[in-house]
């Protein structure tokens, strides 16, 4: 029987990522209006759980409003980004473009694309990014994240084992993540997905190979992030690789997602 365990209370890669980094951008931007005025600008509330390999290359999306016509900076004033209290993940590049304006909507936006690399194995969190701004740093607050860095024991991209570039990587119900994977070798079964630090799914015969798991009602981020660990049995031998990520209530985001945002994130 599938089990969630939940402890205390609770260059193929990269093509792929940069794809859905560009649809996560106008994906999030499709909102509503309010009336109160923001004159410094917010991003968008979403929690992260981020498994990674050490070394490895991986890109990320968030999202920047201001009020329309209003933006607190230019994407080129910002000449150096780093996470708040993190000096494990690296952000290796970035790159910051302006949402595709819509002059019925009040919000214009930014999205900010970013490289990142991790040095060594640990769990690390942050929920703040640095900017620097004229030569002055500027904290943004952006949601709770969370990066799990492993050493990876089985290529990303190994034949005949797991396919994982099937699976969804984003949905509109921020309370369900979703998966979709394919397994080629009948010695190979799905042992463990971990879907955050304290979130587990596993199997003693081995996990179903696509399913839609409801995710805690303790989570309240209005978008989530997710990229899963993924641990395999081999004929009997552990490996460790990961899943594709997956942004949860990213799709087709309302109003109500800005307001949350707003009143968590605004500076």
């Amino acid at each position: 029987m599938l089990s969630m365990n939940i402890k205390g209370e609770g260059e193929k890669v990269k093509i792929v990522k940069k794809i859905w980094i560009i649809a996560l951008s106008v994906l999030i931007f499709i909102t509503g209006c309010t009336s109160k005025k923001d004159e410094k600008g917010f991003f968008a509330w979403m929690d992260g759980y981020l498994a990674m390999a050490v070394g490895e290359d991986y890109s990320i999306a968030l999202t920047f409003f201001f009020e329309q016509n209003n933006a607190p900076f230019d994407t080129g004033e910002i000449t150096d980004l780093s996470f708040d209290n993190l000096e494990q993940i690296e952000i290796l590049r970035y790159s910051i473009n302006p949402l595709e304006a819509d002059e019925a909507l009040r919000y214009g936006g930014y999205s900010f694309n970013l490289d990142i690399r991790a040095d060594g194995k640990g769990v690390f969190k942050t929920d703040k990014l640095i900017a620097t701004i004229d030569n002055s740093s500027v904290i943004f607050t952006i949601g709770e994240w969370v990066f799990d860095i492993e050493e990876a024991t089985l290529p990303l991209d190994a034949e005949g084992v797991i396919d994982i570039w099937g699976s969804p990587v984003v949905g509109s119900n921020s309370r369900t993540f979703a998966y979709d994977y394919t397994i080629t070798d009948n010695k190979t079964k799905i042992k463990e997905i971990w879907i955050s630090e304290d979130i587990i799914l596993s199997e003693t015969e081995g996990l179903p190979l696509s399913n839609v798991i409801e995710l805690p009602q303790t989570i309240n981020a209005p978008i989530n992030f997710i990229r899963p660990k993924i641990v395999l049995d081999i004929d009997g031998e552990e490996f460790i690789t990961f899943g594709m990520s997956y942004y949860s209530g990213a799709m087709g985001v309302q109003e109500d997602v800005l307001e949350k945002s707003k009143e968590r994130n605004m500076r």
